[in-house]
């Protein structure tokens, strides 16, 4: 092992700054964090992901890394980050954030939330939709972690689906055309035609790949039946799983013949009925039972017996009749629908099909516009004119938020408390009781685990003077001025529900923060520091606003 390396030169965001320690190997190098893990990076690692691999306008790698030296020989700092030379002399410079991000990505992840109890949709607005960004990424976000959202209140007229998929992708023309009506026909090719009833499914399992969005758009509504049936598949899949092992395997490992035909197209795909992604987790389900061309065996038959049990049960499946303006869109490779029959006046859905791509894609961009606005807010305040003033402490506000936060991200703290201390003061900025106003602001942005110490640090001051009698000394002129205004000591009665409090501890050790991080000087960074660090959790936040 060489001897560590020293970061106290290297520029950084707050992210990067939890690294405590970097030293190497001839093979790898390894990064200590502030919280005691320690994360290796080989020297493979190293080449093939190091930052000039890659266009910095494309984002797209430049070329294949196979084959370049992976043993490390040096390692040094300079303003800009880390440079690793290797033992042909190829060096790669790496910025410390990049380096953090490489070992421990900790982005937020996206995974379905399933229909457990009480399936219920989440419904928006078409209007909204069309018209409003915010309503759109919320609409996306259902669809992306719920499978389905319902539209209310679309014109009831043809084409309007074209517009709809217009806000986050595009269509998807199969045989059907790009716009189909599901509605009784004289000569129907396909059972949906009827005013039979049918089962849930997916569509198109005969394609490869079906498709992965469907939206169903009612023009008419029938006078009886016609009612809309929705089953969440991945939920019960893990059902399957839970209560019969060996049939989940047997869907998942056998590929069934899938087909269907008319006069002008035959169409088939072979694959399982259950698909799982390389994790073990299901991604796609192909269940149709009009379009099963031949079934395997009696184990497979009775596999899908039991499976298909559990997607009859009432209480796994959510129905509703769609009325005249409604829109349904729901990822055709998750929710299978279907619909009771019906009778007396036509029922007539115009439906079509999209990509999940094109509303996963337009739901990150949208995310990532959202999350940025609001670390933008959080750091403009602080850099405005209100992060001058002193409010009677001798450094200014923005000098106390940086030290604070700089102090947290040493001592260890997580990304949302380092985030609590950087924002902790920012409700001076606001008016009215900072603590209130300041969690207020943050809760709305970054979530409420960065806001419930905040909320609750002027408390712990309180708290601690009760509690400790040495504390009350060592506050500052202007702590001690304010405890007066902020009620003074606790009552023991006080500070006995205070203890019981599920934010005491952090909002105890961001009062000890705060209290050490008034020197008069020079910031320890500059405030852009920490813009990737409140856009990481901006967007956890938006992953719970949009639940």
């Amino acid at each position: 092992m060489h001897k560590p390396i020293d970061l106290s030169t290297c520029a950084a965001s707050a992210l990067a700054r939890q690294v405590a320690r970097l030293d190497h190997t001839d093979d790898s190098l390894r990064l200590k964090f502030t919280d005691g893990q320690i994360h290796a990076l080989s020297g493979a690692v190293l080449v093939f992901d190091a930052p000039d691999q890659f266009c910095a306008h494309s984002g797209q790698r430049r070329g294949p890394a196979a084959g370049a030296c992976a043993t490390i020989t040096n390692v040094t700092t300079d303003g800009d980050g880390v440079v690793v030379t290797f033992e042909d002399g190829a060096q790669r410079t790496w910025p410390i954030a990049a380096l953090a991000r490489l070992a421990r990505p900790g982005g937020p992840d996206r995974s379905a939330r399933l229909w457990v109890a009480d399936p219920a949709l989440r419904v928006a607005s078409a209007a909204s939709f069309m018209t409003d960004d915010s309503a759109l990424r919320s609409a996306l976000a259902a669809i992306a972690d719920d499978g389905a959202v319902l539209l209310k209140g679309a014109p009831a007229a043809p084409g309007e689906l074209e517009a709809i998929v217009g806000r986050f992708g595009y269509m998807r023309e199969t045989n059907y055309g790009r716009l189909f009506d599901v509605r009784v026909t004289a000569a129907p090719d396909n059972l949906a035609f009827t005013d039979l009833g049918l089962a849930p499914h997916t569509d198109n399992p005969y394609r490869d790949p079906p498709p992965s969005l469907q939206l169903l758009h009612c023009i008419e509504t029938a006078d009886h039946g016609g009612e809309t049936i929705l089953v969440d598949g991945f939920a019960a899949a893990e059902t399957l799983k839970r209560t019969n092992a060996a049939a989940f395997d047997a869907l998942c490992a056998t590929p069934i013949l899938f087909a269907w035909r008319d006069t002008d197209n035959l169409l088939q795909s072979c694959a399982p009925m259950i698909e799982q992604n390389s994790a073990g987790a299901v991604r796609a389900l192909r269940v149709n039972d009009r379009a099963l061309a031949a079934q395997p065996g009696a184990s497979w038959r009775n596999a899908y017996h039991t499976f298909s049990e559990i997607l009859a049960d009432p209480a796994a499946q959510l129905r509703l009749t769609l009325e005249v303006g409604d829109i349904l869109i729901f990822d055709n490779r998750r929710i299978l629908h279907g619909r009771t029959a019906y009778s007396g006046a036509a029922r007539w859905l115009q439906g079509c099909y999209a990509d999940i791509d094109g509303l996963l894609s337009r739901l990150a961009v949208l995310e990532r516009a959202e999350a940025s606005a609001r670390a933008e807010a959080a750091i403009a305040a602080l850099a405005g004119p209100a992060g001058d003033e002193h409010y009677g402490e001798g450094v200014s506000l923005r000098s106390h938020s940086l030290q604070a936060a700089a102090l947290a991200s040493r001592q260890g703290h997580d990304p949302e408390m380092i985030a609590a201390a950087l924002l902790h003061d920012i409700g001076w900025t606001l008016g009215g009781a900072h603590e209130v106003t300041g969690a207020a602001f943050v809760e709305s942005r970054f979530g409420a685990a960065v806001a419930a110490p905040i909320r609750a640090h002027v408390e712990a001051k309180r708290f601690l003077v009760a509690s400790e009698p040495a504390y009350e000394a060592a506050l500052s002129p202007a702590s001690r001025e304010t405890l007066i205004r902020q009620g003074g000591p606790m009552t023991p009665t006080e500070a006995e529900a205070f203890c019981g409090t599920s934010a005491f501890d952090r909002a105890i050790a961001l009062r000890r923060i705060d209290d050490q991080a008034k020197f008069e000087g020079g910031d320890p960074v500059h405030l852009e520091a920490y813009r990737e660090l409140l856009n990481h959790l901006a967007l956890i936040a938006l992953r719970g606003d949009d639940l």
